[in-house]
């Protein structure tokens, strides 16, 4: 029995990596679901959700310094006092009894209350206590909109590898025809052996690729799957060949003056200022006066059944500091620097997302050229390779020249993917770098390519 042909074996690797793939379960998506299911399933986004519980219950305890606190106590005691310790016995004391009394037994029972009328510290540092919710709330934006960004992206390249994918078939298919018409060719005596061993050797080759080429699509799946927080087994069938098209066209200056305008970067700063700007006033408001209410009522005897009298205290307690050694001087110092140091963060920022705006731009038009130039190489390779294989079937040439062809096209099939991948990437990063990626979700779905 003749030993299998080296391509019959290939194929059939090829054909069961296609089975296998095919048995996994397929799910539907699109662009939308990418992204919001991304926003759901990321560890960061759940964390930001925890931080805004964090600093709401630290603004809840800033403001319990506003509310009055009621406690009630109760003690009963057996005691004994030395009356000289305090002056009231001795020669010159008019007390009938001794130095020594007791024991005897005390007993008291009270409702107290404590309030505080004025505290300025404690204002300021409710108010940075409530900047704070604002900065952990933008900040959960951020977060949301870098997992569901990694998650588009994750989305884009499975498109991407999926074209790839189709490409690749079509290089095989065409590879086993070239591989058919040299066989023919050299049972009628057109061709040589040498043509039947090259295109073999052109099926092995894209056979090759096109096991790569599925693995890299199951790669793209499994990327995907994981930044959705799904089972890594699914397969995802994109609805969509492309990211829809942008809202307008954009220009540097229009897409900057959206970025600062719609970044959450810079809501951040806001609250982080508005943060800092009142833990200063709350450093300088430590030397001023605290002014407090006290009351209690209760119930004082030996026990609570004998002597037992209802006794009340109703006061007001006022503070004010006249020196702290310089604390307070210190921490408005400290907290001005602070804010200092965040207005220049600012500016940084702003130089950030400026760059960010004119690399995705520059990315945008540049991709935009590059799919343009590579549908018209496909164009061209394809016509090359129809000629090649014409002259090879009419005896014209020999199978080299379908072979570069076929390669030429391959080239050309690459060069446009990628392109499209870029292309794709760019408007994703152009969104992303004006502060509005959730846009893009927004749009129309197009069921054709871009641009």
């Amino acid at each position: 029995m003749p030993a299998p042909r080296p391509v019959g074996l290939f194929v059939s690797l090829a054909l069961l990596t296609q089975n296998l793939w095919a048995e996994l379960p397929a799910q539907p998506i699109n662009l939308r679901q990418t992204y919001q299911g991304g926003q759901e399933a990321s560890l960061n986004s759940q964390l930001a959700e925890e931080q805004i519980e964090e600093n709401k219950a630290r603004l809840d305890q800033a403001r319990a310094a506003f509310q009055p606190t009621v406690q009630f106590t109760a003690s009963q005691q057996n005691r004994s006092a030395n009356l000289a310790t305090q002056g009231l016995s001795g020669s010159g004391s008019v007390l009938p009894i001794g130095p020594f009394v007791g024991p005897f037994y005390s007993f008291d029972s009270r409702v107290q209350v404590l309030y505080t009328l004025v505290d300025a510290q404690a204002r300021w540092r409710a108010k940075s206590a409530q900047a704070a919710v604002e900065v952990a709330t933008a900040r959960r934006k951020i977060r949301r909109q870098e997992s569901g960004t990694r998650a588009s992206s994750a989305y884009l390249q499975l498109i991407a590898t999926r074209h790839s994918q189709q490409y690749v078939a079509d290089d095989l298919k065409a590879a086993q025809e070239t591989l058919r018409l040299a066989r023919d060719q050299k049972r009628v005596g057109v061709a040589a052996g040498i043509d039947v061993t090259r295109a073999e050797t052109d099926v092995v080759s894209a056979t090759l690729r096109q096991q790569q080429a599925d693995r890299n699509v199951v790669d793209a799946n499994l990327a995907l799957a994981r930044a959705l927080g799904q089972p890594l087994t699914f397969t995802y069938l994109p609805d969509q060949e492309s990211v829809p098209a942008l809202d307008q066209d954009y220009t540097a200056e229009t897409a900057l003056a959206r970025a600062l305008r719609e970044r959450v970067e810079f809501l951040v700063l806001d609250s982080q200022e508005q943060q800092l700007a009142a833990e200063v006033s709350a450093a300088a408001a430590s030397t001023s006066p605290t002014l407090g209410l006290s009351a209690d009522y209760g119930f004082a005897g030996n026990t609570p059944a004998a002597n037992v009298f209802g006794t009340h205290n109703v006061g007001l307690q006022l503070q004010i500091p006249l020196f702290d050694g310089g604390l307070s001087q210190a921490r408005v110092a400290e907290q001005n620097s602070l804010l200092q140091q965040l207005r220049l963060q600012r500016h940084d920022q702003t130089l950030q997302a400026e760059q960010e705006v004119r690399s995705a731009l520059t990315s945008f038009d540049l991709s935009q050229k590059q799919i343009g130039s590579a549908l018209s190489g496909i164009r061209l390779a394809e016509s090359e390779r129809t000629m090649a294989r014409d002259r090879f079937a009419a005896g014209l040439t020999n199978s080299l020249e379908v072979t570069n062809a076929q390669a030429s096209l391959a080239r050309a099939r690459d060069a446009e993917a990628q392109a499209r991948y870029s292309y794709s990437q760019a408007v994703l990063q152009l969104a992303v770098a004006m502060g509005t990626p959730e846009t893009l979700t927004e749009q129309p779905w197009n069921t054709r390519r871009n641009p």
